[in-house]
């Protein structure tokens, strides 16, 4: 299993480009809610990975993300803005799912998602902030798991096919053509070639039910 997460300099960070996104509402949405999470490692490295904001009460917003990226260290969290928020707790759920609650700096209000469940052989696409430091979008099939892989989750995993995704997307949010969030990304599976066969995801909703 190969966990996606990157290295990056945190000094670097604030001045990484921005490439543009699609021009559908969903894609827009997407974007608006993706953060970059940091896991600082020391004052100049930081661990880079992807998450996305679920849930928003006044100035307090809830991000979900992949565990094993908040475990190394401090957490930074920023926005598409580059704006930092400023991070109040953070709480693991399952065996890669977690959440961190955190203080935006404006009055910004964001439009959450609706959440959905993953449906066999379903089109989706991921929004997510891999190390290379772009917003990436890419498509992405849900597809039957292969008998050795474990769920990822504990309850409700799924997996993808995605040919895109690389290093710094976990955490990344899972998104049907509608917009409806499906869960976020975990880790991937590669082959005997050491390509990338299939991408492990950890369904949402189930978990949020259980808080």
């Amino acid at each position: 299993m190969l966990r996606f997460l990157g290295l990056a300099s945190a000094l670097c960070l604030a001045v990484l480009p921005t490439v543009s996104i699609a021009s559908t509402a969903p894609a827009d949405r997407a974007h608006t809610l993706t953060v970059v999470v940091e896991a600082m490692l020391d004052a100049r490295r930081a661990a880079i990975g992807t998450g996305v904001i679920i849930a928003q009460s006044g100035d307090i917003v809830t991000v979900a993300t992949a565990a094993h990226i908040i475990a190394p260290g401090h957490v930074r969290v920023i926005d598409d803005r580059r704006d930092e928020m400023t991070v109040l707790s953070t709480r693991v759920i399952g065996n890669d799912l977690a959440t961190i609650t955190a203080r935006i700096a404006n009055r910004r209000q964001f439009e959450i998602a609706p959440l959905g469940r993953a449906e066999r052989d379903g089109a989706v696409f991921l929004y997510g902030h891999p190390a290379s430091g772009f917003w990436q979008i890419a498509d992405a099939t849900i597809i039957d798991a292969p008998p050795n892989v474990p769920d990822g989750s504990g309850i409700d995993g799924f997996m993808i096919q995605c040919t895109t995704c690389e290093h710094g997307n976990s955490g990344s949010g899972i998104f049907t053509s509608d917009g409806v969030l499906l869960g976020i990304l975990t880790a991937a599976w590669r082959d005997s070639s050491g390509a990338i066969h299939a991408i492990e995801a950890v369904s949402i909703a189930p978990r949020l039910a259980q808080l």
